[in-house]
């Protein structure tokens, strides 16, 4: 007699659901870092030309300093491999530098500072896992720039000039960074460097005793490297 047995069948645990991490959205951050500026300035007199010839005065200040702020900004996933978006930021500064040097004619103090600056920026990245993103990015810079001075040349006439002029100027921003997902959260962490020009900043004050305009001009340009953190909303 022929029994048919039946093996009843085991059923194979469920795989589980592979979450998959998406840039898309806006997120919000803060950043803190260190900065290596660099200001090149020229003060040029026409009145020394007058007895000795033309007068300048070139000097360069390193504009060292921690700097702090927060940034806002939005991601396009396009595919598992790409990412695009804006991002736009707000620095405090405390960077600023002086110069001091004498010559025959006299002894000159020149220093700058950049207040605050931030960036508006695009982004372009490539994902080399689903979560770490690296990136180019670029766009446009403003900043709060001060440039000061003071001269005290030519003991025979007693002449001197200061100066001291704030301004806030438009420049560029160029740079790269990698920014990583915290696992299974909406947190990221990131690290950042960007080049930022702001051209020139220049002016004129007058001699105390000739009463001649004193001209000068000064070129701003900074380096920064920073860490930051931002919260995609979800």
């Amino acid at each position: 007699m022929a029994f048919a047995a039946a093996t009843p069948a085991i059923a194979a645990p469920p795989t589980p659901m592979q979450i998959v991490y998406n840039w898309t959205g806006f997120y919000v951050g803060g950043n803190a870092g260190y900065s290596w500026g660099h200001a090149s300035s020229t003060a040029q007199s026409p009145t020394l030309g007058q007895f000795f010839g033309p007068a300048v005065y070139p000097s360069s200040q390193h504009l060292d300093g921690f700097i702090g702020g927060g940034q806002f900004g939005y991601n396009w996933q396009v595919n598992k491999s790409w990412v695009y978006g804006f991002e736009t930021d707000f620095q405090g500064s405390a960077e600023k530098g002086t110069s001091f040097g004498c010559d025959t004619e006299g002894c000159q103090t020149h220093g700058s500072k950049i207040g605050w600056f931030g960036t508006t920026r695009v982004r372009l990245g490539f994902l080399i896992t689903p979560t770490t993103l690296v990136y180019g990015t670029g766009g446009l810079a403003y900043g709060e720039l001060k440039m000061s001075g003071f001269l005290d040349y030519n003991p025979f006439l007693g002449s001197t000039y200061s100066f001291s002029d704030t301004k806030i100027k438009m420049g560029t921003a160029i740079g790269a960074g990698i920014e990583s997902a915290f696992a299974g959260t909406n947190w990221t962490w990131k690290v950042e460097y960007l080049h930022l020009d702001f051209g020139s900043l220049n002016g004129s004050t007058i001699e105390t005793i000739t009463g001649n305009p004193y001209t000068w001009n000064a070129r701003f340009s900074d380096d920064i490297v920073r860490g930051g953190i931002n919260y995609r909303i979800p």
